[in-house]
C-alpha cells in the first residue's frame, strides 16, 4: 500500500510539575474520522517502548509511565486505517493529549502520519516549571546544566549555591533519576554531571512536589538517559588554550609579576632570590626525587617548576581541555529487552586564577530491562571526583603552602516498576548516594615528598613526619607513637589533632605563622620598574635607601602577603567528611481511581537516613583551636499524596504531605549551664571520642534527647483555561524544610575549643515557607506567548545564631529558629519557538522584578557581631545579600538544519544577554544601632555579558560532525562582583583592598572552540 503523510498541527495540553517524577503520560480519544463515533477497543501503541493500551467504551485511552524523550505512537483498528503521530515530545511530569479520528477503509487502508507540534499554550500547568530539553542545551553556550538553570526567570546564583525566588542558600533540593544528589550537611551540590547524560531538566519555581519535603525554595529535577533501540555514540572535545590576548583576556594574578626576577632586587635580604630561597629549594628536591614518588599534587609541581627553576606562573590563563564520550545501546540477543546508555566528561581545567587548578572526571550510566509491557526494572548510577587547588591573594606568592581540597561522589538508583493495568502502576525506589570531602594542607619542611602532617586512613590520629620535627626544635614522644611503619617515613600518633601535644607539634603554631605583613612597593622609574619590601608599616619615606634612590613615577602596594618558607601553612591542617544517604521510596500511580473519572491519583511512602562522619581541625591564630567533630545519624519519613482533577474548564492539582523527623541525637537540658566543664579538652580525656556508647553525652552536664518533628504541608494548584489562546493559573502551599544538618550537629559533642565555640542545635524546628502564586499566559500565535507571574513567599522559622555568656566568663553560641524573611515580585517570559515567521529563529527573554527582605541574610549573622562586640540579638526587616531588583536574561537562536546541501544548512548561532541590577552592601558597621539602620543600605554596581555560540553541522550517511566556538563576555566587560573589605570599599572606592584582590571582578572574554561527533545508524 501507498502511505500518504500529512503534515499538521497538534495543540495538546500537558499536565502541571505538581510533583518531579520520573515519567510523563499519552492520553487522549480515539473517533472514527466521519462520523465521531468513539471506537472502543482501538489500540495504541509507542513504537520505541512497545507500550500500548486500548480505548475504553467511550474511546479514551491513557499510556503510563512514559520515559522523556521523543517517540511515534500509531493507532489503529480492524476496518480502519492507522494513524501516526511522529515527533511527539513526551517531559516528566506533562501529560501530552493526542486525538485520533481514524478513517473507515476496506482490506487496502491508508496510513496517516502526523507531525506533532509542541504547544505554546499548556492549559493545565498550575505552577511555574521550566523545561529545558538536551537539545536546547546544545544549542546554547554553556558548558554544565547550572548554567542553563541560571537562564531560568527566578534562579539566581549566590557564592556556589543556586537559588530560587529569593530563597536561602541550600532551599533548592537537586534530584537526578527521582533521588536527591545534595550534600545534607551544607546544602550545596556537590555531583557533576556529564552535560551528555542529561535528557531533560525541569527548574520547579512555584508549586511543586508532594513527594519532597527537604525543598523550600525550589527543585530542580535532572532524568538521565536511556539507551534506545538503536545504538548511538558521541564524541565531544573543546579547549580554551588559543594563542593571544583576544580569544582569552584574563590576566590571572595582574599584582604577581611585582614578584618575579624582572622587579625584584637581584641580591640581598629584600631580593629574589632570598624571598623564594625556601620555594627554590623545595621543588628542586622533589624534582631529584621524581614528583611521582612523593605526595604533593603534581598539578603543582607543573605549574611552578619550569626548566629546573622555581618560577611564579605570572602568565598564568585559563588552559581548559575537556573531552566527552557517550555510548547508548541495546544489548544484543534480548529483543530490545536490556538496554544501556552511559557517558564520562574529563576535564582538566587551569580556571581563571593560578593555583585554582581543577581536575574532574564525572561518568553516569543506565541500565534497563523491560522484559514485558508491564514489567521494568531500572539501575542508574551517577558520580564525580575533582581535585582542586585554592588561590587566595594574601597567599600569592605562597599558593602551594594553601589546602588541596577532593571531592568524590557517587549515586545509585535501583527499583522496579509494574503495570497492573494501563492506568495503574506501582514503584518501588532506593538509592544511596555517598559523598567524600577531604581537605589537607600538604605541609613539607624538611622538603622530602612526605606530607608532614597528615591523616591517611581518616581515623582521627594523625601522622607526623618526624624528621621534619627536628628543624623546628620539636621531637615525637615514644610513647605518644601508636604505629609506626619504617618504610613510609612517618609515625602515627595516638592522639588527635586538637590535643596540645600535637598542636605543639605544628609549625604554625609551635613558631608561629609567618605573615608578612609587609608592603610591596612597586617603583617605576623612566627606564625600568623595580620592587621591594619596605617594612611593617603602611607608611614608608621615599628617600628610604632600599629604594636605591630610584625616581618615583607611580607607587603600588600590596599588603598582608603571606611568605613561602616553611614555617607558613594554612589553617585549616586537616579536613574529611563522609556523608551517606539512604532512600527508599514507594509510589501507586492511579487513573480513574475508584472509578472517578479525570481523577489521577499518586499515593506514596518514603524513608530517608542520613549518615554524617566529619573530622574538622581549624589552627587559628592566638593558639585557638577550633574542631568539628560529628558522627549523626538521623531521619525522617513520609506519607503524602495528590489528586490531579482534569475537569472541562478547570484542571486542579491537590496534595498533602506529612513528615516526620527525628535528629536522633542528643542536647543539653539547659542551655546557661550546658556542660560538666568549660576547660579545652586535653590528651588525658579525649578517647572518649571513640566510644560511640558514651562521646554523644560525655561532656554535657544535664543531656536529654532532642525532640523529633511531624508536620503537614497542603498544596494546591488550579488552571482555567480563559480561551484557546488563554490560560490563569494559580498556586499555594506549604513546603517545610529541616535545616541544613550542619545547624544541628556542628561540634556535636561541645568540645570547649577556641575562643568563640560554635555548637549546632538538634532541637532546631522545620523552616517553613507558604507561597502564593498567580499568573497569566496568552499566545499571540502558535509559536509565541508571554507568561505573566506573581509570586509572595512568607517564610518564618529560620535558623539565626545566640550567643550565651555563662556565670564562668566563658560563652559559646548555638542556633535558633528566630529569622524571618518574605519575598515578592513578578516574572515575565516572553518566548518564540522555531516556526512561523523566520521559521529558523527562536528565542527567550525572560524577566525578573523582586524584593527580598528579611531579618538576617545568614545564620552566622549574630555570631559575628558578637565577635565584634556588637551584641545584636534582632534586627529589623532589610534587603538580603542577594536582593537585586532587575534581572534580565534573553536567549535568541538562528538555527538552519542540515539538509541536502551541508554548505548552505545546518549552520546556526546563540546568543545570551544577560543584565542584573546589582546586589546590597553595608557601610562601615559601628555600633548596634548603625548595624538595624544601614545593613544592606548600598548597592553595587549594575552588570551585563554577552555570551555567544557559534556552529556549522556536517554529515556523511550516518555520522553527523559539529565545529564550534563558545565566546564568554564576547565584549569584554569589566565589572566589579564583589569586594576584599567594605570598609576600604567605602572609605577609598577600591574594591581590591589592601590585598590587591582581582576576584573582585567578573571574568574577561574567553574562547573554548571545539568538534562533536555523533554517530547512530
Amino acid at each position: 500500500m501507498r502511505g500518504i503523510t500529512r503534515t499538521l498541527a497538534l495543540l495538546s495540553a500537558t499536565a502541571a510539575l505538581l510533583w518531579a517524577g520520573e515519567y510523563g503520560k499519552i492520553a487522549g480519544r480515539i473517533t472514527d474520522s466521519e462520523t465521531g463515533d468513539p471506537l472502543a477497543g482501538a489500540s495504541v501503541k509507542i513504537a520505541e517502548t512497545g507500550q500500548g493500551t486500548a480505548a475504553d467504551e467511550n474511546g479514551y485511552f491513557v499510556i503510563l509511565r512514559v520515559s522523556p524523550g521523543t517517540y511515534t505512537v500509531t493507532a489503529q483498528m480492524v476496518g480502519y486505517g492507522s494513524m501516526s503521530y511522529k515527533n511527539v515530545k513526551v517531559d516528566a511530569d506533562r501529560t501530552v493529549e493526542l486525538n485520533f479520528k481514524l478513517e473507515p477503509g476496506a482490506v487496502t487502508m491508508k496510513v496517516i502520519e502526523v507531525i506533532a507540534k509542541e504547544p505554546v499554550i499548556k492549559k493545565d500547568v498550575t505552577a511555574s516549571v521550566a523545561n529545558i530539553r538536551a537539545e536546547k542545551i546544545a544549542a546554547m553556550p554553556v558548558s554544565n546544566v547550572e548554567q542553563a538553570i541560571l537562564l531560568q526567570t527566578g534562579v539566581k546564583q549566590y557564592g556556589a549555591y543556586l537559588q530560587v525566588r529569593g530563597g536561602r542558600p541550600g532551599e533548592v533540593a537537586f534530584v537526578v533519576d527521582g533521588a536527591e544528589i545534595r550534600n545534607p550537611y551544607t546544602g550545596y551540590q556537590a555531583t557533576q554531571l556529564p552535560l551528555d547524560a542529561i535528557q531533560e531538566t525541569s527548574v520547579s519555581k512555584g508549586g511543586f512536589g508532594a513527594e519532597y519535603g527537604s525543598a523550600a525554595s525550589g527543585v530542580i529535577a535532572v532524568s538521565t538517559k536511556e539507551g534506545g533501540n538503536k545504538p548511538e555514540f558521541s564524541f565531544t572535545a573543546r579547549t580554551s588554550a588559543l594563542p593571544g590576548d583576544f580569544f582569552n583576556s584574563n590576566k590571572g594574578d595582574p599584582y604577581m609579576k611585582w614578584f618575579s626576577k624582572d622587579y625584584m632586587r637581584k641580591d640581598g635580604p629584600y631580593s629574589y632570590d632570598s624571598l623564594f630561597a625556601y620555594e627554590n629549594a623545595r621543588w628542586k628536591a622533589y624534582d631529584s626525587i621524581g614528583i611521582k614518588n612523593t605526595e604533593i599534587p603534581e598539578f603543582y609541581y607543573n605549574q611552578y617548576w619550569k626548566d629546573g627553576e622555581y618560577t611564579l606562573p605570572i602568565d598564568h590563563k585559563e588552559n581548559m581541555t575537556r573531552y566527552q564520550l557517550s555510548l547508548g545501546t541495546p544489548i544484543p540477543m534480548t529483543k530490545n529487552m536490556l538496554k544501556v546508555f552511559t557517558s564520562w566528561d574529563w576535564t582538566w581545567d587551569g580556571t581563571q586564577f593560578p593555583g585554582n587548578n581543577n581536575k574532574q572526571l564525572s561518568d553516569q550510566t543506565k541500565v534497563t530491562f523491560t522484559p514485558t509491557n508491564s514489567l521494568k526494572l531500572f539501575f542508574s548510577t551517577v558520580g564525580s571526583q575533582q581535585l582542586q587547588g585554592a588561590y587566595d591573594p594574601g597567599w600569592r606568592i605562597a599558593l602551594s603552602h594553601l589546602e588541596i581540597n577532593s571531592n568524590k561522589s557517587r549515586q545509585y538508583v535501583g527499583g522496579i516498576n509494574y503495570l497492573f493495568s494501563s492506568k495503574t502502576y506501582l514503584e518501588l525506589r532506593g538509592s544511596l548516594y555517598k559523598l567524600n570531602t577531604h581537605m589537607d594542607t600538604y605541609e613539607d619542611m624538611d622538603m622530602d615528598g612526605i606530607d608532614d602532617f597528615a591523616d591517611r586512613d581518616n581515623d582521627g590520629y594523625p601522622e607526623v613526619d618526624p624528621k621534619a620535627l627536628a628543624l623546628i626544635g620539636k621531637y615525637v614522644d615514644p610513647s605518644l607513637i601508636k604505629e609506626w611503619d619504617p618504610d613510609s617515613q612517618w609515625v602515627e600518633l595516638n592522639m588527635y589533632w586538637w590535643e596540645s601535644q600535637m598542636t605543639g607539634l605544628h609549625p604554625s603554631l609551635a613558631v608561629g605563622r609567618y605573615n608578612s605583613d609587609y608592603i610591596v612597593c612597586v617603583v617605576t622609574s623612566a627606564d625600568s620598574a623595580h620592587s621591594d619590601w619596605v617594612g611593617d608599616t603602611m607608611t614608608f619615606d621615599v628617600s628610604d635607601p632600599v629604594l636605591d634612590s630610584i625616581t618615583v613615577d607611580t607607587l603600588q602596594r600590596i599588603g598582608n602577603i603571606y611568605t613561602p618558607n616553611m614555617y607558613t601553612w594554612s589553617r585549616q591542617v586537616y579536613f574529611n567528611a563522609d556523608y551517606t544517604t539512604w532512600n527508599f521510596r514507594s509510589d501507586l500511580v492511579s487513573q480513574d481511581f475508584a472509578n472517578l473519572k479525570g481523577h489521577e491519583m499518586k499515593m506514596g511512602f518514603e524513608f530517608v537516613r542520613h549518615h554524617i562522619d566529619r573530622h574538622s581541625m581549624d589552627y587559628a591564630s592566638g593558639g585557638n583551636i577550633y574542631t568539628d567533630e560529628v558522627n549523626a545519624k538521623p531521619y525522617k519519613m513520609a506519607l503524602y499524596a495528590r489528586d490531579k482533577m482534569e475537569f472541562q474548564g478547570m484542571i486542579a492539582n491537590v496534595g498533602f504531605r506529612f513528615d516526620y523527623f527525628n535528629p536522633n541525637a542528643w542536647i543539653p537540658k539547659d542551655p546557661w549551664h550546658p556542660v560538666k566543664s568549660t576547660q579545652t579538652i586535653s590528651a588525658s580525656d579525649s578517647v572518649w571520642v571513640n566510644n560511640p556508647e558514651v562521646r554523644d553525652t560525655y561532656l554535657l552536664l544535664a543531656p536529654e534527647r532532642a525532640p523529633s518533628h511531624w508536620y503537614l504541608s497542603p498544596r494546591i494548584g488550579i488552571s482555567h483555561p480563559i480561551t484557546e489562546r488563554d490560560v490563569l493559573h494559580f498556586t499555594y502551599g506549604h513546603y517545610f524544610q529541616e535545616p541544613l544538618l550542619r545547624y544541628l550537629y556542628m561540634n556535636q559533642y561541645y568540645m570547649w575549643n577556641g575562643a568563640f565555640p560554635l555548637m549546632g542545635n538538634p532541637a532546631l524546628k522545620p523552616e517553613k515557607t507558604i507561597s502564593y502564586e498567580a499568573g497569566v499566559k496568552h499566545a499571540f500565535t502558535g509559536e509565541m506567548v508571554v507568561d505573566f507571574t506573581a509570586f509572595y513567599k512568607d517564610i518564618s522559622d529560620l535558623v539565626q545564631s545566640r550567643r550565651y555568656n555563662l556565670d564562668n566568663g566563658r560563652n559559646y553560641t548555638t542556633f535558633i529558629n528566630q529569622d524571618f524573611a518574605s519575598i515578592r515580585g513578578f516574572e515575565v517570559q516572553f518566548s518564540k519557538l522555531p516556526g512561523g515567521f523566520l521559521p529558523y529563529f527562536s528565542y527567550d527573554l525572560n524577566y525578573t522584578f523582586q524584593l527580598a527582605r528579611g531579618s538576617f541574610s545568614s545564620p552566622f549573622t549574630s555570631y559575628s557581631y558578637a565577635w565584634a562586640r556588637l551584641p545584636l540579638s534582632y534586627s529589623e526587616e532589610h534587603y538580603l545579600n542577594w536582593d537585586e531588583r532587575h534581572s534580565l536574561s534573553m536567549v535568541f537562536t538562528w538555527a538552519v538544519p542540515l539538509g541536502a546541501n551541508m554548505f548552505t544548512s545546518g549552520y546556526g548561532a546563540s546568543a545570551i544577554y544577560t543584565y542584573g541590577s546589582g546586589t546590597p552592601w553595608s557601610p562601615p558597621i559601628r555600633d548596634i544601632r548603625d548595624a538595624l539602620e544601614k545593613m544592606n543600605t548600598l548597592r553595587l554596581t549594575p552588570h551585563s555579558d554577552w555570551d555567544m555560540r557559534l556552529y556549522k553541522d556536517f554529515g556523511i550517511k550516518n555520522l553527523d560532525a559539529r565545529l564550534f566556538a563558545d565566546i564568554y563576555n564576547i565584549w569584554n566587560q569589566h565589572y566589579i562582583t564583589g569586594f576584599n573589605d567594605s570598609q576600604y570599599y567605602y572609605y577609598f572606592g577600591d574594591p581590591e583592598g589592601e590585598v590587591r584582590d582581582p576576584t573582585v571582578y567578573n571574568a574577561r572574554r574567553v574562547t573554548r572552540v571545539g568538534i562533536q561527533f555523533f554517530w547512530k545508524p
